[in-house]
C-alpha cells in the first residue's frame, strides 16, 4: 500500500516538473534526503526515483526561461574544481571499481548541488527547499521519539537504509544541523499554529539527537546550543527548550546509555575505548596514504579496504571508515582535495557573514539576516560534528553551501543593485509582489 501511495504521488507531481523545473528541485531534494522509496517496503524500493526526477527536471530545465548558468562565485567555481579533482583521484584510484560507483553516487549529490544553484534564487524558493529538508528530517525525529518511547530508550536513533542517513550518528549530526533551520523557520512565520508544530519538531529533534546513542552529535549538540545563544532573534525559546528537553531526557535514559556517555568523562576513559582507538587508526592511516599519494589521494573509501589499511597500518586485519569528513577527503582526493573543499565551506561563512552584514539595519530584509545568522550555526555544527565522521558528501551540507551563495546573491541585487528581486527570466518584476521575495 504504503509503495502504491509513494508511486502514484510522485508520478502525479512529475508532469508539473516540465513546468516547474525548481518543483523537480525540491522532489529531488526530498527524495534524497527522505528517501521515502526506502521506508515503502515494496516494488518502489528499486525504482530509481532520483534519476527519474533527475531526467525529468533536467528537460525542463534546458527548455524553460530559468537561468542556464549558477552564479559566478568563488564557492562555484570551486565545487567544480573540487568535482575534477575527485574525478582525477577516482582515475588513479587504488581500488577503481568501488571508487567508480561511489564517484557516481557522489556526483549525483553535486548535480543536485549546482540545480539547486541555479534555480532556487529567490526568496520563495528558498523557503521552500528549507521546509523541504525541515519536513524530511523532521520525520526522522519524530519517529525517532517514537521509537524511544516504545523501548525506553534502549532502540538506536535509525535512518533509511542503504542512504546516508542509516548510520545513527550520521543522522543525529544532520539533526542537530537541522536544529538552526527549523528555529529559523519558527521566528519568521506569521501562522501562530505553525509555530506550534515547529516547536514541538524542534523538542522531538532535540530528543532524538540525545536518544541516538551518538557521542559526536551530542558534542554537536552543545556547539549549537552555545552558537544559538549569540543567535539573536528567539534564542531565549530555543535554549531553554534546550535545557528543559535535555535534562529531563537525560535523566529518563537507561543505564545502558549512561555508561556509553560517560566514556567521554575524561581522558583515560577517551583512550581505552576502542571506538575512539579506531578513529585514532583510520586518521593515521588517512594522513599516511596522503602523504604517500599527496596530489591524488587513493580514491573513495581506500583506507576501507584491508589491503590498503594494512599498508600503512601492518597489525591491521580489515579497513575502516575515516570517520571524519577531513580525513576523509584527505585520504579520497590528497591535499588538493582536502583544501578545495576547506575553501567550499569557507565561502559560505562567508557568503553568511556578508549578507549578514548587508541587510543590517533594513527591516524587510530581517528574514535573511536571521537565516544567515542560523545557517552559519548549522555549518559550525557540520564543522564540528563532522570531525569524527565519514559525512563530507552529505546532500544536506552541499544544499546548505548553496543557499547560504544565493542568499547573498539575493540579497546584493536587493541592497546593491536595483530594488528589485533576483527574479528568473521568465517572470517579470512587478512591486506589488516585493513583499512576498
Amino acid at each position: 500500500m504504503r509503495s502504491l501511495v509513494l508511486f502514484f504521488a510522485i508520478m502525479i507531481v512529475t508532469p508539473s516538473i516540465l513546468i516547474l523545473p525548481h518543483l523537480g528541485v525540491l522532489v529531488w531534494t526530498w527524495i534524497s534526503i527522505m528517501n521515502p522509496h526506502r521506508l515503502s517496503w515494496g516494488f518502489t524500493d528499486d525504482i530509481p526515483f532520483v534519476l527519474i526526477i533527475a531526467s525529468v527536471t533536467l528537460v525542463a530545465w534546458l527548455v524553460s526561461k530559468e537561468p542556464k548558468t549558477p552564479p559566478s562565485r568563488l564557492l562555484m567555481w570551486v565545487a567544480f574544481a573540487f568535482v575534477i579533482q575527485m574525478t582525477v583521484s577516482s582515475i588513479t584510484a587504488l581500488h577503481p571499481t568501488t571508487t567508480w560507483l561511489l564517484w557516481e553516487n557522489t556526483l549525483k549529490t553535486f548535480a543536485l548541488f549546482f540545480f539547486a544553484a541555479t534555480v532556487i534564487r529567490t526568496k520563495v524558493r528558498i523557503q521552500a527547499l528549507l521546509w523541504i529538508i525541515a519536513i524530511s528530517l523532521g520525520f526522522y525525529a519524530t519517529r525517532g521519539v517514537m521509537n524511544t518511547l516504545t523501548s525506553g530508550g534502549k532502540t538506536v536513533l535509525v535512518g533509511p537504509a542503504m542512504s546516508m542517513l542509516a548510520d545513527n550518528n550520521h543522522l543525529a549530526l544532520s539533526l542537530v544541523m537541522l536544529l538552526p533551520i527549523l528555529n529559523y523557520l519558527r521566528i519568521t512565520s506569521t501562522n501562530k499554529l505553525v509555530r506550534s508544530v515547529l516547536i514541538v519538531v524542534l523538542i522531538f529533534t532535540i530528543v532524538s539527537v540525545i536518544t541516538s546513542y551518538s557521542r559526536g552529535a551530542l558534542i554537536a549538540l552543545a556547539v549549537a546550543a552555545f552558537a544559538l545563544m549569540k543567535s539573536g532573534k528567539g534564542r531565549v525559546t530555543v535554549i531553554v527548550l534546550l535545557a528543559i528537553v535535555s535534562i529531563t531526557t537525560v535523566n529518563l535514559m537507561p543505564e545502558k546509555w549512561q555508561e556509553r556517555v560517560l566514556s567521554m568523562e575524561s581522558s583515560e576513559s577517551i583512550q581505552e575505548d576502542a571506538s575512539f582507538s579506531n578513529r585514532l587508526d583510520a586518521w593515521s592511516v588517512s594522513w599516511k596514504l596522503a602523504i604517500s599519494r599527496p596530489l591524488t589521494g587513493g580514491g573513495f573509501r581506500a583506507i576501507e579496504h584491508a589491503e590498503t589499511f594494512s599498508r600503512f597500518m601492518p597489525e591491521a586485519t580489515r579497513g575502516i571508515a575515516a570517520h571524519s569528513i577531513y580525513f576523509q577527503v584527505l585520504g579520497e582526493h590528497g591535499f588538493i582535495g582536502l583544501v578545495l573543499y576547506l575553501i567550499m565551506l569557507a565561502a559560505a561563512w562567508f557568503h553568511l557573514r556578508r549578507t549578514e552584514s548587508r541587510v543590517r539595519g533594513q527591516p524587510r530584509l530581517d528574514w535573511a539576516a536571521q537565516l544567515a545568522r542560523m545557517l552559519q550555526v548549522s555549518i559550525l555544527c557540520f564543522a564540528v560534528g563532522g570531525a569524527a565522521l565519514s559525512i563530507a558528501y552529505h546532500d544536506l551540507i552541499l544544499l546548505i553551501l548553496v543557499i547560504s551563495m544565493n542568499l547573498d546573491v539575493l540579497t546584493e541585487e536587493k541592497v546593491v543593485g536595483t530594488d528589485a528581486p533576483f527574479l528568473p527570466s521568465n517572470q517579470r518584476y512587478d512591486p506589488q509582489m516585493q513583499k512576498e521575495f
